[in-house]
């Protein structure tokens, strides 16, 4: 079933260079991916703020549990997963937090 997603953006993210770009887009939607697979939720939210040379991503859901590093292989090591796609950014990407 079809998760309503609220976006919304605050700074110059159109300024952006092509590869982040492409790495946010497929950040974002292996978040959702995943939040539409395993959290039962029935809203969720892409915030993306691009202030001074940085850009910062929150997604987030009103499902249940929360990403843990501890337990999960995707957010891990996985070349597919959230943190490796974060990783592979040529600057200081990382992820700032997770639930727990």
């Amino acid at each position: 079933m079809p998760v309503p997603v609220q976006i919304d953006v605050d700074g110059p993210v159109e300024d952006l260079p092509p590869g982040l770009r492409a790495l946010t887009y497929f950040f974002c939607s292996e978040c959702l991916a995943n939040m539409a697979k395993h959290s039962g939720a029935s809203t969720a939210t892409v915030r993306m703020n691009a202030t001074a040379g940085c850009l910062t991503i929150s997604v987030g859901d009103d499902g249940r549990g929360g990403a843990s590093l501890a337990n999960s292989r995707g957010l891990r090591v996985s070349p597919t997963g959230s943190r490796w796609r974060a990783a592979s950014c040529p600057s200081s990407a990382r992820p700032a937090a997770y639930p727990q």
